[in-house]
């Protein structure tokens, strides 16, 4: 039996069929309800001494920000994830209980509040990008999982956020990009996981 998270498994499946295969060193971010991360380092996940490396959702983005279930405040989960834009969209009285992706419909409309929400999406992931580009300088960011479908909303402040905070980005731009294999990621980890532990 193989166990692994989520988020590590959607990792070591980019890497091996997906998006990563160019690389030894990546970092995911998937943004569900909430936000997941792995790090591959050396073609390698990164499990750290407890297995608990990766835990990106819990970067702060917003020193003294909203409360987090961690018990952080300003965790970037709380900032970029599809909970997080649905609490936006009900702060903003856009709906009581709009989903990430009828705000995201919202804002192709030409809806301004939503468009907000977005922009501040992209400034959260452009700030926990900054803070993993400089800290692991490796070659490939990638993002996956449901509000990637809003890419088109949110790549414009992620990029303007990311040239403002990181010297690496500005000089030497790793690649940002979507994840290739979709909610299958975590299977293709798992496989890959399985054939190497056979």
């Amino acid at each position: 039996m193989i166990l692994e998270n989520d988020a590590n498994a959607a990792a070591i499946g980019e890497k091996w069929m997906g998006a990563g295969r160019d690389v030894q060193d990546m970092v995911l971010l998937t943004l569900g309800t909430g936000i997941g991360g792995g790090v591959i380092v050396g073609g390698q996940i990164m499990r750290g001494y407890l297995g608990m490396a990766g835990e990106l959702g819990h970067i702060t983005v917003v020193p003294n920000g909203y409360p987090c279930g961690c018990g952080n405040n300003g965790c970037v989960e709380k900032y970029a994830s599809a909970t997080a834009v649905s609490a936006m969209a009900k702060l903003l009285n856009l709906g009581g209980d709009l989903t990430a992706e009828e705000v995201y419909e919202l804002a192709k409309k030409g809806d301004a509040r939503a468009q907000s929400i977005f922009d501040a999406v992209g400034v959260a992931l452009g700030t926990v990008l900054a803070d993993l580009i400089n800290v692991f300088n490796a070659p490939l960011y990638l993002l996956g999982g449901g509000v990637t479908g809003a890419w088109d909303r949110f790549e414009a402040s992620m990029h303007s956020e990311l040239k403002h905070r990181s010297f690496g980005y500005r000089k030497f731009p790793p690649r940002i990009e979507r994840a290739v294999l979709g909610g299958d990621a975590g299977l293709f980890g798992t496989a890959c996981l399985a054939l190497q532990s056979a």
